[in-house]
């Protein structure tokens, strides 16, 4: 994960060359005929195996950059540290932890477990101290 947000300057950085040089809307316009031709009988304009490997690459780029956020997100959202409920300083229970915790644990590189608070009944992520 440390090694995405430099990718990520690095395919900034190109789509601003892209963008200097006014390609993107031809590029917009080649991949709209790219799709209107897979329906039709028109010919690509790049090769098919070239096309699938770039709409692909857009996919992966997308489900990324849509991954990295919900991870961030999430991560802040177990900014919680220890056995003390964040809204009332209560003490709080472990709960059994969903699949989907599991695998943001696993992401994050840190030990996270759900708790709640037996008082005001908070419930939530936090880090293991």
């Amino acid at each position: 994960m440390k090694r995405f947000v430099p990718l990520m300057a690095v395919a900034a950085v190109l789509l601003g060359v892209e963008v200097a040089v006014r390609t993107v809307s031809l590029s917009w316009l080649r991949l709209q005929a790219g799709f209107g031709s897979l329906f039709s009988e028109a010919p690509l304009p790049v090769s098919t195996t070239r096309f699938v490997v770039g709409v692909a690459l857009i996919a992966v780029g997308g489900f990324t950059g849509a991954a990295w956020g919900w991870l961030r997100r999430m991560e802040r959202r177990a900014a919680v540290a220890g056995g003390r409920c964040p809204e009332c300083g209560g003490r709080t229970e472990r709960v059994r932890r969903k699949k989907i915790h599991k695998l943001l644990s696993t992401l994050v590189g840190e030990e996270l477990v759900r708790r709640r608070c037996q008082e005001c009944r908070w419930s939530g992520l936090s880090m293991q101290v």
